[in-house]
């Protein structure tokens, strides 16, 4: 009792600060939307989030040495709230998701669009065309279609996301799956879809953690970021991106901290794997097997091992090319994306062609690129999809985020040295894959013959976050440097999980404002 009574004394100041964090916000919250109908329910939320914010901050004071079982409970207790409280498929593209996740807990591995009747998509049940209807947007308390049973008729959807492999979606399938094998009532298709992809998340984030040797603490940080837990909860292929960039880039730290002659051709080939199972769903990821090249030479066990690399890289873009140009992208215009392409036009060769055609053509796409900047780290904290509500979106919170996420960046204690020229390096390959979604984008999205890109997302981005550390760190040192750290380590994880906990509970909080 007096151990428990120690460690929530020592907490007292930062549960203090998380209760303050949320009345602020609550009160900021309601002088935007002034949407705070039923006081009840509000107080309810606020006193749930209270506790599960205490716990968290205890469980880290005993857990200190353990921050990846830190990040795991954190993730699984703020995303089963977000689950429960999220309106019904208004995640980025959740409703053609549901029909991806649905064809495979029907056990289809290559979705086929077929044609029937002069109608032409995917077979899935009909529960998922229910759901991409009025039910879409509403909360279980503002829709009877919770209380119905699952309608397993089949129907032809005209999008499904048949691009995407099918490894993404495997936990939101086997709960769709196990949904419809108990009978249960509609709205456990979502819950039992999100629960298993949040698991998987959550675990894989996890590990991750535990597996880097440095950089955990700013690893937690992303990996409870508000926007990536909210996405573990939907049937979103995001889930699996977000959580294995997250383990891609902590098997990278571990080859670039590895002992001399250590590392064998299986590491790389291990990367490579990674890199192919992220880049698979959002190609510009497939750079991040330029990554291996950061690594000393001296890690591996002799040059042939080295040089494997670079047999690799070539590897991940014959691969990558082959899977875009062979499958995914004709697959893609087996969707809305065909007609629309037709419409605009959207065409990758013309598009191509009109931007080398000129230098100035090339000059305003670059601005534009550099001016969409803040767009995108205000873009990671909106939570609706473009069909939603443009006001499911929280300025404060992306700016309480990006300060604490560069000052941890840079101020992180690690132990790990990182010469200029390998710094260098690596920010190139940070800013040639931050540029390479917007040029994706431009290509395949954007009408040919714009000078701006649209229809890129902050989302995307996430992946990214945890090579910023890694770069800018200045408080990184070699194990025998024993200068003082500009922050001591255990104060510097205290005050994350802080930061963390508490975005989370906005994210709650900004719910309750929108839609309660």
């Amino acid at each position: 009792m007096n151990k428990l009574e120690n460690i929530f004394n020592k907490n007292r100041n930062y549960i203090l600060i998380y209760l303050i964090c949320l009345i602020f916000f609550s009160f900021y919250q309601y002088y935007f939307y002034g949407n705070f109908g039923t006081i009840n329910r509000e107080i309810g939320i606020f006193i749930i989030l209270t506790i599960v914010g205490i716990f968290c901050l205890i469980y880290n004071s005993l857990n200190k040495d353990k921050l990846h079982k830190v990040a795991f409970i954190i993730t699984i207790l703020f995303g089963i709230i977000t689950l429960l409280l999220s309106p019904l498929l208004i995640g980025c593209d959740e409703s053609e998701h549901l029909n991806r996740a649905e064809l495979t807990s029907l056990g289809v591995i290559n979705p086929q669009y077929i044609t029937i009747n002069n109608n032409t998509g995917y077979k899935v049940e009909h529960f998922c065309s229910h759901l991409t209807g009025t039910s879409r947007f509403n909360t279980v308390f503002t829709t009877n279609w919770d209380d119905e049973k699952i309608d397993k008729s089949i129907i032809l959807q005209k999008s499904a996301f048949a691009h995407n492999p099918f490894y993404a979606y495997l936990p939101q399938g086997f709960g769709i799956w196990l949904a419809k094998e108990l009978n249960l009532n509609s709205i456990w298709v979502l819950w039992l879809g999100g629960l298993f992809n949040l698991l998987m998340y959550g675990i894989v984030s996890s590990y991750a953690i535990k597996k880097t040797p440095i950089l955990k603490t700013p690893m937690l940080l992303i990996a409870c970021l508000p926007f990536a837990v909210y996405q573990g909860t939907t049937v979103s292929s995001d889930a699996f991106v977000n959580s294995f960039s997250l383990l891609l880039m902590a098997y990278f730290f571990s080859m670039y901290k590895a002992k001399e002659k250590s590392l064998s051709g299986k590491n790389s080939l291990i990367f490579m794997i990674l890199c192919i199972s992220v880049g698979f769903l959002k190609p510009p990821l497939l750079l991040f097997i330029f990554l291996i090249l950061l690594v000393p030479q001296n890690n591996f066990k002799n040059k042939n091992n080295y040089r494997l690399g670079f047999i690799l890289i070539l590897a991940v873009f014959i691969i990558g090319g082959l899977w875009n140009v062979f499958y995914a992208m004709p697959q893609s215009m087996n969707s809305f994306r065909g007609p629309r392409a037709k419409l605009l036009p959207v065409d990758a060769k013309l598009q191509l062609k009109f931007l080398l055609g000129s230098m100035n053509h090339i000059i305003i796409i670059f601005q534009n690129i550099l001016s969409q900047t803040w767009y995108v780290i205000k873009d990671i904290f909106r939570f609706a999809d473009w069909q939603g509500t443009q006001l499911y979106a929280s300025t404060l919170m992306a700016i309480v985020f990006s300060i604490y996420y560069l000052i941890i960046s840079f101020i992180s204690p690690e132990e790990y040295k990182l010469s200029i020229k390998r710094r260098t390096s690596g920010i190139i390959i940070f800013i040639i894959i931050y540029f390479a979604f917007f040029i994706v984008q431009y290509l395949t999205w954007s009408r040919v013959g714009q000078l701006t890109v649209t229809g890129v997302q902050g989302r995307y981005f996430i992946p990214l976050l945890m090579l910023l550390p890694f770069l800018l760190n200045i408080n990184s040192k070699d194990s025998e440097n024993k200068i003082k750290p500009l922050i001591n380590k255990e104060e510097l994880n205290n005050l994350t999980v802080l930061i963390a906990i508490t975005l989370l509970g906005c994210l709650q909080l900004l719910t309750i404002g929108v839609f309660y």
